[in-house]
């Protein structure tokens, strides 16, 4: 256990370090060795090491907070009188952990994994007020009791930690970085951790918990260059992250196999931001139109799958650039009306392999669009028509498994564009 002495109490000699508190805490002698010291219930604790320590003149922490989580509260100004800073990682992995070493502890300037334990953590930890990155995996308490004093952090993760279902125990805690919550199969709600505006763009990856209903908050103004959110069957709103915006360099926006997830619309206004990396919407049965990509001028890759109560395209009116543009499996999509009449694409996907594609005879609404790289027209099981679209499209056009739609309709499309062909059957075409 790393510490180093910084700081004592100015009415004691040098060398002299005075805790006043409940629990457990060490004097420092002056060459550097942390003395036994005797706890109010006459118990003695030893260590060895060096140590940061910091005092208030209220004898008080810094904050002077009260916890403000479900359950007893704890007055986060009077748990020690004076902390101390563990200067970089600490891995605190059950059962080879001595609670009575962390007394009082203040600050992890680096990564604290707090990993297997089989019921809270330990109360000792009640004086952290800040971590670079609070890793918590296979927690077996319900709550984070024990942590009830934490304020800041770079980073947050906290996965398969099935019996979780609350972060009440850290509520008002902020971050700066990132949150990652993966395989917490109980917890239901995350808005107690704020992601909060700082130098770098921060990052939200939200994976596998069944029983989550609300997202962690992102602040107005927050920088974001990823939001990853897949695979949480109960999360039905995306409200707490409406505040994000695009990071300078562009950003990632997934969500997939949130199966309740009916609306979209919070996220409209962000994307005038800046221009997205990708956007991801895949295997959203609930979700009943793209309100919310309103706005949306550009972005490398848009891929919407597996949407099936999405009716049409109007909410993509604004769109004029993309890199690669995929429609597929949206069986009310009747036509592509919505598309804007200035949109270049690079490559346009309707349909993609192992889902279904238009779900119309024709491509109508197809016939605005300014200018198509690569037309990739796969499993349209009703498609047998082709626009006239002359010049449109520049590169080559694939059609796949398009039982309807004939090798010479294709051959005459590709003649009208000057382009390549290829058809499959009886080709064989790459499906991708």
């Amino acid at each position: 256990m790393a510490r180093t002495s910084t700081e004592r109490l100015s009415f004691f000699p040098a060398g002299v370090v005075v805790c006043v508190f409940v629990q457990a805490c060490t004097g420092v002698v002056s060459d550097g060795t942390v003395s036994s010291a005797t706890t109010s219930a006459g118990e003695t604790s030893s260590s060895t090491g060096n140590m940061t320590s910091t005092s208030s003149s209220d004898g008080g922490s810094a904050t002077g907070e009260t916890s403000t989580g479900t359950g007893t509260e704890v007055d986060c100004g009077a748990v020690c009188d004076q902390t101390w800073t563990h200067e970089g990682d600490l891995d605190l992995f059950w059962p080879d952990v001595v609670p009575a070493d962390y007394t009082c502890l203040g600050e992890v300037s680096g990564r604290l994994q707090l990993w297997n334990f089989p019921g809270e953590l330990p109360t000792e930890l009640r004086s952290l007020q800040k971590v670079g990155v609070l890793d918590v995996k296979s927690l077996g308490a319900s709550s984070l009791t024990g942590l009830d004093c934490v304020r800041e952090a770079d980073g947050i993760y906290i996965h398969h930690s099935e019996n979780l279902k609350d972060l009440s125990k850290i509520a008002g805690v902020t971050v700066s970085s990132f949150v990652v919550l993966i395989d917490n199969q109980n917890l239901v709600d995350a808005s107690d951790i704020s992601i909060v505006p700082s130098s770098e763009p921060a990052r939200l990856d939200v994976y596998n918990n069944m029983s989550l209903a609300v997202l962690p908050f992102v602040a107005s103004e927050t920088s974001v260059d990823s939001i990853d959110i897949q695979g949480n069957p109960k999360l039905e709103s995306l409200d707490p992250i409406a505040g994000f915006r695009v990071g300078q360099a562009g950003a990632m926006l997934h969500l997939e196999n949130n199966s309740a997830l009916k609306s979209i619309a919070p996220l409209s206004g962000i994307m005038e931001t800046m221009p997205f990396k990708s956007i991801t919407l895949h295997d959203l049965p609930a979700l009943d139109s793209l309100s919310g990509l309103d706005g949306l001028r550009s972005v490398e890759t848009l891929s919407i799958m597996d949407a099936p109560l999405v009716k049409n395209l109007a909410d993509l009116s604004d769109l004029q650039l993309a890199n690669r543009l995929v429609l597929a499996g949206m069986p009310l999509l009747a036509d592509l009306q919505g598309l804007g009449d200035a949109l270049v694409v690079g490559s346009l996907e309707l349909g993609a392999c192992g889902s279904l594609g238009i779900h119309s005879a024709s491509l109508d609404g197809l016939d605005g669009v300014l200018e198509i790289g690569q037309l990739l027209l796969i499993n349209s099981p009703s498609l047998s028509e082709l626009p006239s679209i002359a010049g449109a499209v520049n590169g080559t056009i694939q059609s796949i498994d398009n039982p309807k739609l004939s090798v010479a309709t294709v051959k005459t499309f590709a003649d009208e564009q000057g382009i390549s062909y290829c058809s499959q059957p009886p080709s064989l075409c790459g499906c991708y």
